[in-house]
């Protein structure tokens, strides 16, 4: 035992100096420490604010993995009955709805043949393609006709009634 305290109040000697030049360092510090302190508190705090919604991210979290499994399940169950029925589309719609600038392109394309067919038509028979000359002059007959008789606001819509029958059913 002698050893032990013989070593203990060696080394206390030893490093006495060093120890009271550190806690004189420490108190010239403190004010250092105490901002320091501070600063770190400050830094953890949106930390501290994201950990009060800790059961929300789980719940979102869990919520996100739950439509993501979802989501490639039904992906992959409808590629298989897709392949199976053999429904797949032709490329040149594949491509058209994997590219957007092919498929607005294509569209365009689509929208200014119709037009021009459109057109072409309503030159030739003088009428919108859909309605025949005889149905276009009896819609302009009924607009001629009401033209005079416009009102604004409610009075200009037809409101229907409905005949009370409720009561014979019971």
């Amino acid at each position: 035992m002698t050893v032990l305290s013989t070593t203990s109040s060696v080394l206390y000697y030893v490093f006495y100096p060093v120890t009271t030049l550190l806690a004189w360092a420490l108190i010239g510090l403190a004010p250092v420490l105490h901002l320091l302190h501070y600063a770190v508190h400050a830094c953890l705090l949106p930390l501290r604010v994201l950990a009060r919604f800790e059961t929300l991210y789980i719940y979102l979290g869990v919520a996100v993995l739950i439509g993501l499994l979802t989501g490639s399940v039904l992906h992959f169950s409808t590629s298989l009955l897709i392949s199976i029925s053999d429904l797949r589309s032709t490329p040149l719609e594949e491509l058209d709805r994997r590219n957007p600038v092919v498929f607005s392109r294509t569209k365009k394309t689509k929208e200014k043949k119709q037009a021009q067919a459109n057109d072409v038509q309503r030159l030739v028979t003088g009428a919108h393609p859909t309605i025949d000359g005889n149905l276009r002059r009896e819609y302009a007959d009924w607009l001629d006709k009401d033209r005079g008789k416009r009102r604004e606001g409610l009075l200009s819509q037809t409101i229907l009634e409905e005949e009370d029958d409720s009561d014979d059913d019971f």
